[in-house]
């Protein structure tokens, strides 16, 4: 890892601590990319979906439905994402802006 991306991810490590939904949503998608660490993806996403962050419900469900190392059982994983996709969807529906 290039230094400068293992600096980014200490920053995002600190931010992410302090509750930063973007920045645990920064940490899941590297872990679950080019860190090669399915847990700590899990572990960063799901902070952030659990605290109403729309694209990590998103990336949480997709990654649970898709990646063969999502670290829960298939059914719990079919079961957290099918919960995060729709939450995210339910989002998005609040966010629709109406003619007028």
């Amino acid at each position: 890892m290039a230094k400068d991306k293992a600096q980014a991810v200490i920053c995002f490590r600190r931010a992410a601590a302090l509750g930063y939904t973007r920045s645990q949503l920064k940490l899941g998608k590297h872990f679950a990319g080019d860190g090669n660490d399915p847990t700590q993806a899990a572990r960063w996403l799901r902070l952030a979906a659990d605290q109403g962050h729309m694209e990590a419900q998103r990336v949480l469900g997709q990654f649970c439905l898709t990646d063969g190392d999502c670290p829960v059982t298939k059914f719990v994983a079919k079961t957290m994402a099918a919960a995060f996709l729709s939450m995210a969807a339910a989002q998005v529906g609040q966010c629709r802006l109406t003619p007028g």
